[in-house]
């Protein structure tokens, strides 16, 4: 991607900054050397992307006593002190 000047004015107003002529320059320079950056890791994991698949053969354990994430929550809302419905009535913290 090619960084001009006339991207860093426009990112800068849209930032609602005021840049010198100096730092439009010098962000030019920073930006362009950040984009040709990403280019470069982009091609990496582009040319690579095989050795990036998970290999691991392990298979997940079966729940020998079922799934009990809704008695879990049923307990934890029975709990609350004030409730509406399924939710928590707690005080305002700032």
């Amino acid at each position: 991607m090619k960084i001009d000047k006339k991207l860093v004015e426009q990112m800068a107003e849209l930032s609602r900054i005021k840049l010198t002529d100096e730092e439009i320059s010098r962000l030019e320079k920073e930006f362009s050397e950040m984009f040709e950056y990403f280019e470069l890791v982009n091609e990496v994991e582009q040319n690579q992307s095989s050795t990036y698949i998970n290999e691991n053969k392990a298979q997940l354990r079966d729940n020998k006593e079922g799934i009990k994430e809704k008695e879990i929550a049923d307990t934890i809302v029975g709990n609350f002190a004030q409730k509406d419905g399924r939710l928590m009535i707690a005080p305002k913290t700032l």
